[in-house]
């Protein structure tokens, strides 16, 4: 996911590994942070996506948040979020 619809700007990549063994890697660009195995649930609202990640995860990217919530405001059309929402359960299968 990018910051603006071209691709440009700060974004997020969230990979899961083809074998359930591996863990899932959440990187934030441009800052290249990188946390493997840390994502712990998701949500998704009309205007927001909001990870949350474990303690140990949360330390590492220097979260303010006490619960290890990361927040993203969202400027985005149903259609599009819904292929988020879509997308999300799958690669992850966390509860939202």
């Amino acid at each position: 996911m990018a910051e603006h619809a071209d691709g440009t700007g700060r974004g997020i990549v969230i990979q899961h590994g083809p074998h359930e063994d591996e863990p899932d890697t959440v990187c934030f660009e441009p800052a290249h942070s990188l946390v493997e195995a840390g994502l712990r649930g998701w949500e998704l609202s009309d205007d927001e996506l909001a990870l949350q990640f474990t303690e140990d995860a949360a330390s590492k990217l220097e979260l303010p948040d006490v619960d290890g919530w990361l927040r993203f405001r969202l400027a985005v059309k149903p259609a599009a979020r819904r292929k988020l929402r879509a997308g999300l359960e799958k690669l992850l299968q966390l509860s939202s």
